[in-house]
Protein backbone atom coordinates (compact mmCIF):
# COMPACT_ATOMS: atom_id res chain seq x y z
CA UNK A 1 0.00 0.00 0.00
CA UNK A 2 2.85 2.35 -0.82
CA UNK A 3 0.86 4.99 -2.73
CA UNK A 4 -1.90 5.17 -0.11
CA UNK A 5 0.62 5.52 2.71
CA UNK A 6 2.37 8.34 0.88
CA UNK A 7 -0.83 10.36 0.35
CA UNK A 8 -2.09 9.73 3.90
CA UNK A 9 1.20 11.14 5.20
CA UNK A 10 0.77 14.22 2.96
CA UNK A 11 -2.74 14.63 4.35
CA UNK A 12 -1.54 14.28 7.95
CA UNK A 13 1.16 16.92 7.42
CA UNK A 14 -1.22 19.48 5.83
CA UNK A 15 -1.36 22.57 8.08
CA UNK A 16 -5.13 23.12 8.11
CA UNK A 17 -8.35 21.14 7.84
CA UNK A 18 -9.13 22.77 4.49
CA UNK A 19 -5.76 21.64 3.13
CA UNK A 20 -6.36 18.14 4.51
CA UNK A 21 -9.66 17.92 2.64
CA UNK A 22 -7.84 18.58 -0.64
CA UNK A 23 -6.31 15.11 -0.32
CA UNK A 24 -9.58 13.15 -0.24
CA UNK A 25 -9.57 12.53 -3.98
CA UNK A 26 -5.87 11.53 -4.11
CA UNK A 27 -6.48 9.14 -1.18
CA UNK A 28 -9.19 7.33 -3.13
CA UNK A 29 -7.03 7.22 -6.26
CA UNK A 30 -4.03 5.92 -4.31
CA UNK A 31 -6.16 3.20 -2.68
CA UNK A 32 -7.51 2.15 -6.08
CA UNK A 33 -4.01 2.08 -7.56
CA UNK A 34 -2.65 -0.05 -4.70
CA UNK A 35 -5.57 -2.50 -5.03
CA UNK A 36 -5.03 -2.64 -8.79
CA UNK A 37 -1.37 -3.54 -8.30
CA UNK A 38 -1.86 -5.70 -5.19
CA UNK A 39 -4.41 -8.01 -6.77
CA UNK A 40 -2.44 -8.33 -9.98
CA UNK A 41 -5.11 -6.60 -12.05
CA UNK A 42 -2.55 -5.36 -14.54
CA UNK A 43 -1.81 -8.96 -15.55
CA UNK A 44 -5.54 -9.79 -15.61
CA UNK A 45 -6.12 -6.86 -17.95
CA UNK A 46 -3.37 -8.03 -20.31
CA UNK A 47 -4.79 -11.59 -20.24
CA UNK A 48 -8.33 -10.31 -20.94
CA UNK A 49 -7.13 -8.25 -23.90
CA UNK A 50 -5.39 -11.29 -25.36
CA UNK A 51 -8.52 -13.38 -24.77
CA UNK A 52 -10.60 -11.07 -26.98
CA UNK A 53 -7.88 -10.84 -29.59
CA UNK A 54 -6.36 -7.47 -28.63
CA UNK A 55 -2.60 -7.50 -28.70
CA UNK A 56 -0.50 -5.57 -26.19
CA UNK A 57 1.42 -2.58 -27.49
CA UNK A 58 3.37 -3.85 -30.46
CA UNK A 59 7.02 -3.41 -31.36
CA UNK A 60 8.41 -0.36 -33.08
CA UNK A 61 7.86 -1.80 -36.56
CA UNK A 62 4.11 -2.23 -35.85
CA UNK A 63 3.89 1.39 -34.77
CA UNK A 64 5.75 2.47 -37.90
CA UNK A 65 3.33 0.45 -40.05
CA UNK A 66 0.29 2.11 -38.46
CA UNK A 67 1.88 5.53 -38.90
CA UNK A 68 2.56 4.86 -42.59
CA UNK A 69 -1.01 3.65 -43.13
CA UNK A 70 -2.45 6.80 -41.55
CA UNK A 71 -0.12 9.02 -43.58
CA UNK A 72 -1.37 7.28 -46.73
CA UNK A 73 -5.03 7.55 -45.67
CA UNK A 74 -4.69 11.35 -45.40
CA UNK A 75 -2.50 11.69 -48.49
CA UNK A 76 0.44 12.98 -46.44
CA UNK A 77 2.78 10.47 -48.07
CA UNK A 78 2.42 12.37 -51.35
CA UNK A 79 3.76 15.62 -49.89
CA UNK A 80 7.39 16.54 -50.45
CA UNK A 81 7.55 17.79 -46.85
CA UNK A 82 5.15 16.99 -44.02
CA UNK A 83 4.34 20.07 -41.94
CA UNK A 84 2.30 20.73 -38.82
CA UNK A 85 -1.03 21.83 -40.30
CA UNK A 86 -2.46 23.96 -37.49
CA UNK A 87 -1.98 25.07 -33.90
CA UNK A 88 0.85 27.01 -32.24
CA UNK A 89 3.58 25.34 -34.33
CA UNK A 90 1.81 25.54 -37.70
CA UNK A 91 4.28 25.25 -40.57
CA UNK A 92 6.97 23.36 -38.64
CA UNK A 93 8.41 20.55 -40.78
CA UNK A 94 7.82 17.15 -39.22
CA UNK A 95 9.06 13.62 -39.76
CA UNK A 96 7.31 10.26 -39.65
CA UNK A 97 8.58 9.38 -36.16
CA UNK A 98 7.38 9.88 -32.58
CA UNK A 99 8.35 8.65 -29.13
CA UNK A 100 5.80 7.40 -26.56
CA UNK A 101 2.98 9.50 -28.01
CA UNK A 102 0.88 9.52 -31.21
CA UNK A 103 2.20 11.44 -34.18
CA UNK A 104 -1.01 12.24 -36.07
CA UNK A 105 -2.48 14.77 -33.57
CA UNK A 106 0.84 16.62 -33.72
CA UNK A 107 0.89 16.84 -37.50
CA UNK A 108 -2.76 17.89 -37.51
CA UNK A 109 -1.87 20.59 -34.95
CA UNK A 110 -4.43 19.47 -32.36
CA UNK A 111 -2.12 17.71 -29.90
CA UNK A 112 -2.94 18.71 -26.31
CA UNK A 113 -5.21 21.42 -27.69
CA UNK A 114 -6.48 22.17 -24.17
CA UNK A 115 -3.22 23.99 -23.40
CA UNK A 116 -2.87 25.82 -26.72
CA UNK A 117 -3.79 29.17 -25.08
CA UNK A 118 -0.87 28.71 -22.66
CA UNK A 119 1.49 27.79 -25.50
CA UNK A 120 0.44 30.81 -27.57
CA UNK A 121 0.90 33.09 -24.56
CA UNK A 122 4.34 31.59 -23.91
CA UNK A 123 5.38 32.26 -27.50
CA UNK A 124 4.47 35.94 -27.09
CA UNK A 125 6.17 36.30 -23.69
CA UNK A 126 9.76 37.49 -23.37
CA UNK A 127 11.24 34.17 -22.21
CA UNK A 128 14.95 33.86 -22.95
CA UNK A 129 14.96 30.05 -22.85
CA UNK A 130 12.69 27.01 -22.60
CA UNK A 131 13.74 23.99 -20.56
CA UNK A 132 11.71 21.04 -21.84
CA UNK A 133 12.04 18.04 -19.52
CA UNK A 134 10.41 14.99 -21.06
CA UNK A 135 10.89 16.15 -24.64
CA UNK A 136 10.14 12.86 -26.44
CA UNK A 137 11.00 13.37 -30.14
CA UNK A 138 10.96 17.16 -29.79
CA UNK A 139 7.47 18.38 -30.68
CA UNK A 140 7.54 21.10 -28.03
CA UNK A 141 11.31 21.65 -27.90
CA UNK A 142 11.66 22.24 -31.63
CA UNK A 143 8.17 23.78 -31.77
CA UNK A 144 9.06 26.57 -29.35
CA UNK A 145 12.31 27.27 -31.20
CA UNK A 146 10.42 27.33 -34.51
CA UNK A 147 7.62 29.60 -33.27
CA UNK A 148 9.92 32.02 -31.46
CA UNK A 149 13.09 32.66 -33.52
CA UNK A 150 16.16 33.28 -31.39
CA UNK A 151 14.82 31.35 -28.41
CA UNK A 152 17.26 28.90 -26.80
CA UNK A 153 15.75 25.51 -25.93
CA UNK A 154 17.15 22.77 -23.70
CA UNK A 155 15.49 19.40 -24.35
CA UNK A 156 15.88 16.54 -21.87
CA UNK A 157 14.66 12.97 -22.21
CA UNK A 158 16.10 9.70 -20.92
CA UNK A 159 14.88 7.66 -23.90
CA UNK A 160 17.86 6.66 -26.06
CA UNK A 161 15.84 7.02 -29.26
CA UNK A 162 15.22 10.69 -28.48
CA UNK A 163 18.95 11.39 -28.75
CA UNK A 164 18.51 10.78 -32.49
CA UNK A 165 14.98 12.11 -32.93
CA UNK A 166 15.33 15.57 -31.38
CA UNK A 167 18.43 16.57 -33.40
CA UNK A 168 16.81 15.13 -36.54
CA UNK A 169 13.63 17.18 -36.04
CA UNK A 170 15.70 20.27 -35.25
CA UNK A 171 17.75 19.74 -38.44
CA UNK A 172 14.60 19.44 -40.56
CA UNK A 173 13.80 22.99 -39.44
CA UNK A 174 17.39 24.35 -39.49
CA UNK A 175 17.30 24.81 -35.72
CA UNK A 176 20.31 22.71 -34.70
CA UNK A 177 21.96 25.66 -32.97
CA UNK A 178 18.84 26.62 -31.03
CA UNK A 179 17.94 23.20 -29.58
CA UNK A 180 20.29 21.41 -27.18
CA UNK A 181 19.56 17.77 -26.31
CA UNK A 182 20.40 16.10 -23.00
CA UNK A 183 19.43 12.93 -21.15
CA UNK A 184 18.28 12.96 -17.54
CA UNK A 185 17.66 16.33 -15.91
CA UNK A 186 18.10 16.16 -12.13
CA UNK A 187 17.36 19.30 -10.06
CA UNK A 188 21.06 20.28 -10.07
CA UNK A 189 21.13 20.44 -13.88
CA UNK A 190 17.86 22.35 -13.93
CA UNK A 191 19.30 24.83 -11.40
CA UNK A 192 22.49 25.31 -13.42
CA UNK A 193 20.50 26.36 -16.51
CA UNK A 194 17.66 28.31 -14.88
CA UNK A 195 19.96 30.31 -12.60
CA UNK A 196 21.91 31.61 -15.62
CA UNK A 197 18.83 32.88 -17.47
CA UNK A 198 16.72 35.91 -16.70
CA UNK A 199 13.31 34.57 -17.77
CA UNK A 200 13.16 30.78 -18.24
CA UNK A 201 10.04 28.75 -19.03
CA UNK A 202 10.03 25.19 -17.72
CA UNK A 203 7.89 22.73 -19.70
CA UNK A 204 7.59 19.34 -18.00
CA UNK A 205 6.04 15.94 -18.84
CA UNK A 206 7.85 13.17 -16.97
CA UNK A 207 5.24 10.63 -15.82
CA UNK A 208 5.15 11.47 -12.10
CA UNK A 209 8.83 12.37 -11.63
CA UNK A 210 7.76 16.04 -11.63
CA UNK A 211 7.39 15.56 -7.85
CA UNK A 212 11.14 15.24 -7.35
CA UNK A 213 12.17 17.74 -10.05
CA UNK A 214 10.01 20.71 -9.07
CA UNK A 215 11.38 21.36 -5.60
CA UNK A 216 12.68 24.84 -4.78
CA UNK A 217 14.82 23.42 -1.98
CA UNK A 218 16.89 21.56 -4.58
CA UNK A 219 16.58 24.11 -7.40
CA UNK A 220 16.14 27.62 -5.89
CA UNK A 221 15.98 29.28 -9.33
CA UNK A 222 12.55 27.69 -9.80
CA UNK A 223 11.06 30.62 -7.89
CA UNK A 224 11.79 32.81 -10.95
CA UNK A 225 10.60 30.28 -13.54
CA UNK A 226 7.19 30.04 -15.10
CA UNK A 227 6.24 26.37 -15.31
CA UNK A 228 3.83 24.34 -17.42
CA UNK A 229 3.60 20.76 -16.17
CA UNK A 230 1.47 17.75 -17.04
CA UNK A 231 0.87 16.04 -13.71
CA UNK A 232 0.47 12.29 -13.30
CA UNK A 233 -1.43 11.38 -10.16
CA UNK A 234 -2.12 7.98 -11.70
CA UNK A 235 1.61 7.18 -11.41
CA UNK A 236 2.38 9.30 -8.34
CA UNK A 237 -0.77 9.77 -6.28
CA UNK A 238 -1.23 13.26 -4.83
CA UNK A 239 1.53 14.86 -6.91
CA UNK A 240 -0.71 17.68 -8.22
CA UNK A 241 -1.71 18.70 -4.71
CA UNK A 242 1.88 18.48 -3.46
CA UNK A 243 3.18 20.73 -6.25
CA UNK A 244 0.48 23.32 -5.57
CA UNK A 245 1.23 23.30 -1.83
CA UNK A 246 4.96 23.48 -2.45
CA UNK A 247 4.85 26.35 -4.96
CA UNK A 248 1.94 28.28 -3.44
CA UNK A 249 4.17 30.93 -1.83
CA UNK A 250 6.21 31.65 -4.97
CA UNK A 251 3.77 31.10 -7.85
CA UNK A 252 0.20 31.70 -8.94
CA UNK A 253 -1.34 28.67 -10.56
CA UNK A 254 -4.04 27.52 -12.99
CA UNK A 255 -5.26 23.97 -13.61
CA UNK A 256 -6.76 22.58 -16.83
CA UNK A 257 -8.26 19.09 -17.13
CA UNK A 258 -7.27 17.13 -20.20
CA UNK A 259 -9.90 16.43 -22.85
CA UNK A 260 -11.36 13.01 -23.45
CA UNK A 261 -10.76 11.78 -26.99
CA UNK A 262 -14.50 12.05 -27.67
CA UNK A 263 -14.35 15.79 -26.87
CA UNK A 264 -11.66 16.58 -29.40
CA UNK A 265 -12.99 18.36 -32.50
CA UNK A 266 -12.19 16.79 -35.84
CA UNK A 267 -10.16 19.04 -38.16
CA UNK A 268 -11.72 19.72 -41.56
CA UNK A 269 -8.56 18.24 -43.11
CA UNK A 270 -9.56 14.85 -41.65
CA UNK A 271 -13.30 15.16 -42.30
CA UNK A 272 -12.64 15.79 -45.99
CA UNK A 273 -10.61 12.60 -46.34
CA UNK A 274 -12.15 10.11 -43.87
CA UNK A 275 -15.89 9.50 -44.22
CA UNK A 276 -16.32 7.21 -41.20
CA UNK A 277 -16.52 9.44 -38.05
CA UNK A 278 -15.31 6.61 -35.81
CA UNK A 279 -12.27 5.98 -37.98
CA UNK A 280 -11.65 9.72 -38.35
CA UNK A 281 -11.47 10.09 -34.58
CA UNK A 282 -8.51 7.70 -34.48
CA UNK A 283 -6.44 10.41 -36.16
CA UNK A 284 -6.92 12.87 -33.29
CA UNK A 285 -6.95 10.35 -30.44
CA UNK A 286 -4.14 10.68 -27.90
CA UNK A 287 -4.87 7.24 -26.40
CA UNK A 288 -4.61 8.33 -22.79
CA UNK A 289 -5.54 5.72 -20.21
CA UNK A 290 -6.85 8.34 -17.77
CA UNK A 291 -7.58 12.06 -18.10
CA UNK A 292 -4.58 14.24 -17.33
CA UNK A 293 -4.25 17.51 -15.45
CA UNK A 294 -2.10 20.38 -16.69
CA UNK A 295 -0.90 23.04 -14.24
CA UNK A 296 0.62 26.40 -15.10
CA UNK A 297 2.64 28.08 -12.37
CA UNK A 298 3.50 31.74 -12.95
CA UNK A 299 6.23 33.23 -10.80
CA UNK A 300 5.10 35.96 -8.41
CA UNK A 301 8.57 37.53 -8.74
CA UNK A 302 9.75 37.12 -12.37
CA UNK A 303 13.12 38.69 -13.07
CA UNK A 304 13.93 41.23 -15.74
CA UNK A 305 17.20 41.02 -17.67
CA UNK A 306 18.56 43.97 -15.67
CA UNK A 307 17.68 42.37 -12.33
CA UNK A 308 19.30 39.14 -13.42
CA UNK A 309 22.49 40.91 -14.54
CA UNK A 310 22.73 42.63 -11.13
CA UNK A 311 22.26 39.31 -9.30
CA UNK A 312 25.02 37.72 -11.37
Amino acid sequence: MLELAKVVEDMRAAPSMRRKLYFLSPVLMAAAFDLYEGFGMRHVRVFARRLVGQKPNGPTEDYATKTRERFEALGLDKLEKVMVLDGPFKGMIYGDFAHSSPIMPKILGVYESEIHPWINEAISTDYDCVINVGSAEGYYAVGFAYAKPGLEVFAFDSGEATDRMVPKLAALNNLQKAVHKGGLCPPAVLESIASQRARPLLFVDIEGAEDALLDIKNAPALRYCDIIVETHDVYNAGVTRRLIDRLWATHRFEVIAGHEDEQRPLPEFVKERIADPGLARMFVSEFRGMPQLYVRFKSRTPRTSVEHAIQL
